[in-house]
C-alpha cells in the first residue's frame, strides 16, 4: 500500500473476487506466509503481529481469526519445517544464543 503496509487478500476459488483479510503494518517483524494447513482452510504465518517477537500463527482464511501455535517471549522464530505432501507442521527453529529446534510433530 502507499504507507508500506501489506494487504493479505483471499478468495474462495479462482472465479471469486478477492477480499481483504487484514493489513500488516510495515513495522511488523518478518511477516511472511509459510503455507496452508492440510485442509486448506487456514494458512501459517510467521509474524510479530500481536506480540513482541516473530512467532508462528495459524490464520483462518475465511475469517482472519488468528491462533498462536508457538512463540518464545525473548527470541524470534526463524525456521519452520512443514511436511512436503501432508502440509503438517513438523518443527520450528528459534535464533537463541545457539539455534534451537522445537519439535511439533514427534513422528
Amino acid at each position: 500500500t502507499e504507507d508500506g503496509s501489506t494487504l493479505v487478500r483471499v478468495r474462495e476459488d479462482i472465479k471469486s473476487p478477492w477480499k481483504e483479510l487484514f493489513k500488516l503494518n510495515p513495522f511488523e517483524l518478518s511477516s511472511s506466509i509459510i503455507g496452508f494447513t492440510p485442509d486448506n482452510s487456514s494458512f501459517y504465518m510467521v509474524t510479530s503481529l500481536d506480540g513482541d517477537t516473530a512467532r508462528l500463527m495459524e490464520v483462518n482464511a475465511s475469517t482472519g481469526e488468528r491462533r498462536l501455535i508457538v512463540e518464545d517471549s525473548h527470541y524470534d522464530l526463524s525456521s519452520v519445517m512443514q511436511h512436503p505432501t501432508k502440509h503438517t507442521l513438523e518443527a520450528v527453529g528459534f535464533d537463541k544464543e545457539r539455534f534451537e529446534w522445537v519439535v511439533l510433530d514427534p513422528q
